[in-house]
């Protein structure tokens, strides 16, 4: 007895310890992995001295001095802005007009000393001594030479006017215009040159206008201080940072270590001699450590079994432990491209659909704690993505619900990106980030999103025969007629097929009814029988004509009989079917009796036979869908053998053949499944129900009446 205990102990204990180690690893490889994000390398640098290695940025972080520059550069490209000083305007308005005015005066001093009201040029030339010029020709601002007075004085007064009146016009208008310094010169030489073409006016009087006009034209824009200076701001402001990427080359091996260089250095905590990194390791570790007790409660309250089998804790422990490295990986590119969500969804299809919402859970939170950086641990990208990565999860999960083809896969996957994506942009829009950057990461969300569900589909393959799971997507291609065991029991076993196709029928209904797995009850149904492919002869449904049976013993006839529930497993085993499946075939008829031939035994040896030689030796049905097929497969056979009845015989006889598993004998063929009285109840009644749609009443058409 006590060996047996030990036998019985070992297998427990045993699980437990390859569940403990996958635990360590699990958390082990979560906190190296968020270590590795949260804590800087440190490396022995100095300014002025070579690099001891090539040096990558921890973290995204904006370069402060680069940006500075560029700022700077876009400051100094701002020319200064001008505005027209309207004081110097009318200042030189004025001092225009003054010196029209003063021409007047000048002329009536000269005729004051003049011997003759209206003296001849020649007169005026001898009288207009030098003394004489310098203080008439003095009185004007701009002061008059010789000649220049000359004309003056030699001008009639509407002369005067019109000089007037063609001058100060032209100084009104580009001095009120606005003169820039450097267009000064071109508006004086066309005014000089339009008085110049004035036909009526004397050379003397062209050279007055061309006086007033070169001291009166001049700049009057001067640079508004406020206006430039706000000019320069917004060129600064619309100077995007530049930013330092995760993983970028801050200094290469060998290279001189700038003070640019050393101050990003500094700044991302890479220096030898910085913080001290105690407390966050320790607050990392409870992280880590809480993120994965709440997984495991989670998956304790909603699917306890997945932690009692172990094929389900090594696909976990697995998934676990490689998506934070490979997330590690994908985050040197972008923080938003994550495979993450690739590991929900295995776990969802390959577990159960519960056990896929604990891991997204636990998922969204290192995929929080991995988008974190150096000195902003758990900040607003962390935060952002835990929120995408739980939409992700779960709603790719529930999507994963209805999913039964490997193509539906990445619809499920897309779905999830789209539920991801939508909240990323709504908090990216709440913290006001720009349009650009909310649309790229949206894009690589997406982008994360289908790659997921494309290494989910190129995969699932090899997790599937890996680990022996008979996954709905897998489970729906063994339904395919062509396949080949489904084919070959087609045209070498008609009649076993048309049966295991009724029996696929009954099962899965009875399967959906009482919330067993349909799927895999109708595709356990579609191949319980093919061990009889081995010799299909044998076998009432196949045969067209004399009995084989007739001519052989009852000892051997049973023998061949109990043979095809041994041949249909092995053969199901060589095309490497799903353990589930085989397991449905080899369990179909557990260890009931052949009575059919026991009876004939008897009777032939007139007394009792050895049972065992007519029983069945493999294991009564260990789970809820092996149960339901053994009973269908029964079922079945026996409605067909009644031939036309009515709707009370077949009944009878569903109740008669479900009720009697429970007692074969002394066997209670039932034993091992888990169902109860109320579901067996059920099962009956779907059954009476599908075989109303089977054997449905057909029309007796007249040429088919009985004389």
């Amino acid at each position: 007895m006590a060996k047996q205990r030990e036998r019985k102990t070992k297998p427990g204990v045993y699980k437990q310890a390859v569940a403990g180690l996958l635990l360590i690893l699990t958390l082990v490889s979560a906190y190296l992995t968020g270590l590795a994000c949260i804590t800087p390398r440190r490396y022995s640098v100095a300014e002025g001295e070579p690099a001891p290695a090539t040096i990558h940025a921890n973290q995204s972080m904006d370069d402060e001095g680069a940006t500075e520059a560029l700022r700077q550069s876009a400051m100094n490209g701002v020319q200064p802005v001008y505005q027209i000083d309207q004081a110097l305007v009318a200042s030189l308005e004025e001092g225009a007009s003054g010196f029209f005015d003063s021409l007047t005066d000048v002329r009536a001093k000269a005729l004051q000393q003049a011997a003759t009201e209206t003296p001849t040029q020649a007169e005026w030339e001898a009288l207009l001594t030098e003394q004489m010029v310098a203080s008439l020709g003095g009185s004007t601002t701009p002061a008059l030479d010789k000649q220049a007075l000359l004309g003056v004085l030699m001008a009639t007064e509407a002369e005067l006017t019109m000089l007037r009146e063609i001058v100060l016009p032209k100084i009104s208008t580009a001095l009120t215009g606005g003169l820039a310094e450097g267009s000064v010169e071109n508006v004086r030489a066309a005014a000089i040159a339009e008085v110049n073409a004035a036909a009526s006016l004397s050379a003397g009087l062209k050279q007055v206008g061309a006086l007033a006009l070169t001291e009166y034209l001049q700049p009057t824009y001067i640079v508004d201080e406020a206006a430039t200076q706000a000019a320069r701001q917004e060129a600064a402001q619309q100077v995007e940072p530049v930013q330092i990427k995760r993983g970028d080359v801050i200094v290469r091996e060998g290279a001189v270590v700038t003070s640019a260089q050393m101050a990003l250095l500094t700044q991302m905590d890479m220096v030898e001699g910085g913080s001290n990194d105690t407390l966050i390791r320790v607050g990392l570790a409870l992280y880590v450590l809480l993120a994965y007790t709440l997984f495991g409660y989670g998956l304790y309250a909603l699917q306890p079994q997945a932690l009692q089998d172990l094929k389900a804790v090594l696909i976990m422990g697995l998934l676990l432990t490689a998506a934070p490295a490979l997330a590690l990986l994908c985050n040197m590119l972008d923080i938003h491209l994550t495979p993450l969500p690739m590991a929900a969804m295995l776990i969802a299809i390959l577990v159960g659909e519960r056990a896929g919402l604990c891991g997204g859970v636990l998922l969204a939170l290192l995929g929080g704690m991995l988008a974190s950086q150096p000195g902003s641990a758990f900040g607003f990208d962390a935060g952002a993505m835990l929120l995408f990565t739980l939409a992700f999860a779960l709603a790719s999960t529930f999507a994963l619900r209805k999913v039964q083809t490997r193509g539906a896969i990445i619809a499920a996957a897309g779905a999830g990106g789209a539920a991801g994506g939508i909240c990323l942009v709504a908090v990216y829009v709440i913290a006001g980030k720009s349009l650009g950057t909310t649309l790229m990461d949206a894009a690589w969300v997406l982008l994360s999103a289908l790659f997921s569900g494309l290494l989910v589909v190129g995969s699932l393959s090899i997790w599937e025969n890996l680990f022996d799971i008979a996954t709905p997507a897998r489970l729906n291609e063994l339904l395919n007629t062509g396949n080949p065991l489904l084919k070959q029991l087609m045209y070498e076993a008609p009649g076993t097929y048309q049966h295991s196709m009724n029996v696929a029928a009954l099962a899965e209904a009875a399967a959906e009814r009482i919330g067993a797995d349909p799927l895999l009850a109708r595709v356990g149904a579609c191949y319980h029988d093919v061990g009889k492919l081995r010799r299909p002869q044998y076998f009432k449904e196949n045969q067209q004509g004399a009995n084989i049976h007739d001519t052989l013993a009852p000892e051997e006839s049973a023998a061949v009989i109990i043979a095809h529930q041994k041949d249909g497993a092995a053969l199901l085993a060589k095309y490497k079917m799903p353990s589930q499946v085989i397991r449905i075939a080899a369990e179909h008829h557990g260890n009931s009796l052949v009575a059919y031939f026991y009876y004939q035994a008897q009777k032939k040896a007139g007394g009792e036979v050895d049972p065992k030689k007519f029983r069945y030796p493999g294991n009564r049905p260990s789970s809820r869908e092996g149960a339901i097929v053994m009973l269908a497969d029964c079922c079945e056979a026996a409605v067909r053998s009644l031939g036309d009845c009515t709707r009370e015989a077949r009944e009878e006889m569903v109740h008669k053949v479900i009720w009697s598993k429970l007692t074969d004998g002394a066997e209670n063929l039932l034993s091992n499944a888990p169902l109860t009285f109320h579901e067996l109840t059920e099962i009956e009644r779907s059954f009476l129900r599908t075989f109303s749609g089977i054997m449905h009443d057909r029309i007796e058409y007249p040429e088919e009446k009985k004389p």
